[in-house]
C-alpha cells in the first residue's frame, strides 16, 4: 500500500499518510474488489467499532446495505472519479440509525475509499446546525481530542486566543504544534488521566496570547463514550478567567483591606477608651500634685518636698502624653490646624534629632521652595516627623543616609491600591513626603502590624509611635503608603491636601492670671478621685465646691437649690446622661450659666459634638494652674 494518498471523509480530505488509518479519528476505509466481491482492505478503528467490520467482505457486520447498490455505487466512482454518496443504516442495540457512506476512488494503490458520516433523524437537522452555530460562536475554547492526543475538532474561539486558526489545531497535538514544554506536559498529562480514568478533569491554567501576555483559563474535560462503552475521543472546553480572577483578587484585596481597617478602628476604641480611663486616674494625681507644690509656697517645706511634686508632675506629664498617643491613633488627638510649611518643619526636625542620632547617619533633604503649604496641626506633624526620621535612623546599623523630600502630586495618578490609608478625598493637589532609608527593612509579617498599638520591633519600643502617625494621618484627611524588602530598606510616603493658604508662623498663647471673686460652684464627674482631686483644687482657689456623680443628680441639686450655683464644672463621659445631654439639660434652665467641660478627648472633637459656644474646655489631666485658667475663661 503507498504510504502517502488524501485520505477522504465527507467531502474532505482528512490526511494523506495512509500508514495512520487505523488511528485517524474519522470513520474510514479503502475497499477492493477480491473476486468479483467488495472487501475491507484496510479500516479506521472508529470504521471497525461502527460496523463490526475491520477486514473482510461487504456489507456485513452491522451495516444494512444492498450488495447490488454497493456494486454499483463502487462501478460508479471508478468509472466518473466522482464522489458517490448512498443512504444507508448501522443497527445497534437502541435500532437503526441513518449514515451516509461516501464512496470515492482512490488516487493512488487503486480501490475504493468508503468515509461513514451520521445523518439527522427526520426533525434534527435543523437542531444540528443551530447546536453547530452554538459551538462555533461560543467564547469559550471547545475541542475534541483522539487517543493520539491530536486534536479532531477545535471551535473559532482558538484563533482569538491564541492567534492561530482552526487549521494550525486540527490532526495536531500540542507538542506538534511547538508549545511551550510546560503547557505540553499540563495538557497531555490531563488528557491522559482522564484517558485512563475516564473521570472528569479540571484545572486552571496560563496560556500565552496574541499580544504577547498571558490569560488564565479554568478547564474541563470530559470523555465521550462511544457505543460499546469505549473511549475514543474527549471533550476538552477552557474558558478565559482573567477579568473574573483579577476582580476576583481586587475583591479579595478590597475585603482584607476592609477588615484591616476594621480592626484597626477596633483597636484604636480600644485604645481611646484605655487613655480615657487612664486620663482620670492621671488628673487625679498630677491635679493634687499641683496642688500640694503650689500650697507649699513659701513654707519651710518648698524646696525639698516641691521638687518630688514636681517629679511627679513631670511623670504624669510624661503617661499622658503616652496617652496623647493612643488619643491620637484612636483620632482622637488635639489638634489646631493651620497652613504649615511642611519643609521648614523637618529642617527643625532634623536639628532637634541631631543630639539623639548616631553622627553615622545623615539626613538628606530635598525640598523645594515652590511646594505649597498643608492645613495641619503643627504639634502633630512635628510628633510624626519625629517617629518617622528617628525610625529611619534608627533602622541603619553603621553609616547610611536617611532621604527626606518633598513634592507635590496630582492624587489621580497615584495607586491607592496598596496604600495603607488614602487621603479623602483621593483626587486633587497633594503635597507629598517620602522618608526613605536603606536599613534593614521589614519582612510581610512585620509589615502587616507596624501601625498596631503596642507592636514594636525595638528592644526599649513602646509601639505607640506608628500607631499614633496613622491616626494623625487618617484625623488630618491625608494617605499613608508604605514598602519595604528585608535587607533593602523601607520607604515612607504621607500625602496631605495642599491649602491654598500661604503658611503661618506659630504663634504661643499666653493668659496673664487675674483676681477670681469666690462662686458656688457644682462640679460633676463619675470618677470619685477626678471629683476629690478637683474639688481641692477649686477649694483652695476659694470657691465652695458641691459634688455630684452624674447628671440626674446633678439637675436634682442644682433645682433643689433654687439654681443657687455661681459655675458648673462637668465630665464629658459619664454613664447614663452624659455630659452633653447634662449641659443641654443645664442650658434650658439657666442659658448664662459659665460652664468649664472637662474630657480627655479633644477640643476638636468635643465641639463638634457640642452645639454652645459660651462653653469652657478642659483637658485632662490638668494641673492646678490650667484648671484656674479654664474657671477664668468661664466666667469672663
Amino acid at each position: 500500500m503507498d504510504e502517502r494518498a488524501p485520505l477522504p471523509h465527507d467531502g474532505e480530505v482528512v490526511g494523506t499518510d495512509v500508514s495512520r488509518l487505523a488511528k485517524m479519528p474519522v470513520a474510514l476505509a479503502r475497499l477492493r474488489r477480491v473476486d468479483g466481491r467488495w472487501i475491507v482492505e484496510d479500516a479506521s478503528e472508529r470504521f471497525e467499532a461502527l460496523t463490526g467490520v475491520g477486514s473482510g467482505p461487504l456489507p456485513a457486520g452491522s451495516l444494512v446495505l444492498d450488495a447490488e447498490r454497493l456494486e454499483a455505487g463502487c462501478a460508479r466512482t471508478e468509472a466518473e472519479d466522482e464522489e458517490v454518496l448512498l443512504e444507508v443504516g448501522l443497527r445497534s442495540a437502541a435500532g437503526t440509525r441513518p449514515y451516509r457512506l461516501a464512496l470515492r476512488a482512490a488516487d493512488a494503490g487503486g480501490g475504493v475509499w468508503a468515509s461513514l458520516t451520521p445523518l439527522a433523524r427526520s426533525g434534527e437537522t435543523a437542531t444540528a446546525a443551530h447546536f453547530e452555530t452554538i459551538v462555533q460562536e461560543s467564547p469559550d475554547i471547545i475541542a475534541m481530542i483522539d487517543r493520539d492526543l491530536r486534536h479532531r475538532f477545535v471551535n473559532r474561539a482558538v484563533e482569538a486566543a491564541s492567534g492561530l486558526s482552526v487549521a494550525d489545531f486540527e490532526g495536531k497535538s500540542h507538542d506538534e504544534m511547538g508549545m511551550p514544554d510546560d503547557l505540553v506536559r499540563y495538557f497531555q498529562s490531563v488528557y491522559r488521566e482522564v484517558f485512563a480514568t475516564g473521570q472528569e478533569g479540571r484545572k486552571v491554567f496560563e496560556f500565552p496570547d496574541e499580544k504577547g501576555g498571558v490569560r488564565t483559563y479554568e478547564s474541563r474535560v470530559v470523555p465521550l463514550l462511544e457505543p460499546d462503552g469505549s473511549i475514543e475521543v474527549l471533550l476538552s472546553y477552557a474558558r478565559d478567567v482573567t477579568e473574573q480572577k483579577a476582580n476576583e483578587e481586587t475583591r479579595l484585596g478590597l475585603e482584607r483591606k476592609l477588615q484591616e481597617t476594621q480592626r484597626l478602628e477596633s483597636l484604636g476604641l480600644l485604645a481611646g477608651g484605655i487613655a480615657h480611663d487612664f486620663n482620670n486616674l492621671l488628673t487625679s494625681i498630677l491635679g493634687t500634685a499641683s496642688l500640694a507644690r503650689a500650697q507649699l509656697k513659701g513654707s519651710a517645706q518648698a524646696r525639698t518636698a516641691g521638687e518630688s511634686l514636681a517629679q511627679i508632675e513631670l511623670t504624669c506629664v510624661k503617661a499622658s502624653d503616652l496617652c496623647a498617643q493612643m488619643l491620637a491613633y484612636a483620632g482622637r488627638g488635639r489638634s489646631i490646624t493651620e497652613p504649615l510649611d511642611l519643609g521648614a518643619l523637618l529642617q527643625e526636625t532634623r536639628e532637634l534629632l541631631g543630639a539623639s542620632v548616631s553622627k553615622d547617619v545623615e539626613f538628606e533633604l530635598d525640598l523645594p521652595q515652590s511646594v505649597a503649604a498643608v492645613e495641619v496641626d503643627r504639634a502633630q506633624m512635628q510628633q510624626v516627623a519625629m517617629n518617622l526620621l528617628l525610625n529611619a535612623a534608627e533602622s541603619m546599623s553603621g553609616r547610611g543616609t536617611v532621604r527626606v523630600a518633598v513634592s507635590e502630586v496630582e492624587g489621580s495618578e497615584v495607586d491607592w491600591g496598596g496604600a495603607v490609608l488614602a487621603p479623602e478625598p483621593a483626587d486633587g493637589r497633594l503635597v507629598q513626603v517620602a522618608v526613605r532609608d536603606r536599613g534593614v527593612g521589614m519582612d510581610e509579617a512585620t509589615l502587616a502590624r507596624i501601625f498596631e498599638p503596642f507592636f514594636t520591633t525595638k528592644f526599649a519600643g513602646r509601639g505607640l509611635g506608628l500607631a499614633a502617625t496613622l491616626g494623625i494621618l487618617r484625623q488630618h484627611g491625608g494617605g499613608l503608603a508604605v514598602t519595604s524588602e528585608p535587607g533593602a530598606g523601607t520607604t515612607f510616603r504621607l500625602f496631605f491636601h495642599a491649602s491654598e493658604r500661604p503658611s503661618q508662623p506659630g504663634h504661643a498663647r499666653v493668659s496673664e492670671p487675674t483676681p477670681m471673686t469666690p462662686a458656688r460652684v457644682l462640679l460633676v464627674d463619675d470618677e470619685e478621685t477626678v471629683r476629690g482631686a478637683a474639688g481641692r483644687m477649686l477649694e483652695a482657689l476659694g470657691h465652695t465646691v458641691v459634688g455630684v456623680g452624674d447628671g440626674v443628680e446633678a439637675l436634682a441639686r442644682y433645682d433643689a437649690a433654687n439654681g443657687d450655683f455661681d459655675l458648673l464644672v462637668l465630665d464629658l463621659t459619664m454613664p447614663g446622661m452624659d455630659g452633653i445631654a447634662t449641659l443641654e439639660r443645664f442650658r434650658q434652665r439657666a442659658p448664662a450659666l459659665p460652664v468649664v467641660l472637662m474630657s480627655g478627648y479633644t477640643e476638636e472633637d468635643v465641639r463638634g459634638r457640642l452645639r454652645d459656644e459660651r462653653t469652657a474646655f478642659l483637658h485632662k489631666p490638668f494641673r492646678f494652674e490650667q484648671l484656674e485658667g479654664a474657671l477664668r475663661s468661664a466666667m469672663e
